[in-house]
């Protein structure tokens, strides 16, 4: 039905390896696989600041699915902090408000956290010429849609 990829919130843009194709509805089995996919890359370091319109519910079980499935990440996804973008942070409930907002969170500096949400506005574009593709020519297609997407950064 869609994909998820995980992009960089300060600098729009997409991870390599981090696009997984959904199949009704976004379920966290996605965002864990994507996510795995880029902490695999990353070093453990002191924090990353992961940013997600549903960051509040997600996070909450996140290591133990990752034990389950991404057992090497574990160190890794030990290490994400949790935030959801200043937009999209106005629809949740007043307590997720005050403990996953930028505005309210120690050393986030003035990210608004919805970078992301530019690379999708010209990216649906290619979803209706994507859609009657087989995964593997879709997968291409995508895959030289971000990196141009990232070239022209």
């Amino acid at each position: 039905t869609g994909v998820v990829t995980v992009t960089c919130g300060r600098h729009a843009m997409f991870h390599p390896c981090a696009m997984v194709d959904m199949q009704k509805g976004e379920k966290y089995a996605h965002m864990d696989y994507a996510l795995a996919s880029v902490l695999r890359q990353q070093a453990p370091l002191l924090w990353l600041m992961f940013l997600y319109d549903i960051a509040c519910q997600y996070w909450i079980n996140l290591l133990k699915r990752f034990k389950l499935s991404f057992p090497e990440q574990v160190p890794t996804a030990d290490t994400l902090r949790y935030g959801v973008g200043k937009l999209h942070v106005q629809g949740h409930e007043e307590s997720c408000m005050y403990g996953f907002s930028l505005n309210y969170l120690e050393c986030r500096g003035r990210t608004h956290g919805e970078a992301v949400e530019t690379c999708w506005a010209e990216g649906n574009q290619a979803g209706a010429s994507t859609r009657e593709m087989n995964a593997g020519h879709r997968h291409d297609t995508l895959d030289d849609f971000h990196g141009d997407w990232n070239w022209r950064k």
